[in-house]
């Protein structure tokens, strides 16, 4: 993750989103949903974006809502602009396990990341 925060950095990038797949200990269990976290001093912009994404992601998955959570990652703590990690589902999870493999679903991930970047974009 350390390149991945310099190079953000050196680029100036407009905002950093970090896409992950969700695990609840070494074998299948009952944690399944979709979060986001920031940086436990998030920018109120980072908090903005991290609602609108988290939003988005729910209304188009249909997953738990997990909300949005905050953590002391280094791609969310060493980043210089608004940054997100967004947790897709658990690979811990039967159904979830299943649906992260799917194609569709991953589109869907996608389709709901963009949208909420396209909201806080158009929110400033």
């Amino acid at each position: 993750m350390h390149e991945r925060t310099q190079l953000a950095n050196r680029l100036k990038v407009d905002l950093v989103v970090s896409i992950h797949a969700n695990a609840a200990g070494h074998t299948f269990s009952s944690a399944n949903g979709v979060e986001t976290f920031i940086y436990n001093k998030p920018q109120e912009a980072t908090q903005r974006l991290a609602a609108m994404v988290q939003q988005s992601l729910v209304l188009i998955t249909g997953r738990k809502d997990r909300g949005v959570k905050q953590a002391d990652f280094a791609v969310l703590r060493d980043t210089h602009m608004p940054a997100i990690l967004v947790e897709c589902g658990f690979m811990t999870h039967k159904q979830e396990v299943e649906l992260l493999k799917s194609p569709l679903y991953r589109k869907r991930c996608a389709q709901g990341i963009c949208f909420g970047i396209t909201c806080f974009e158009n929110s400033l």
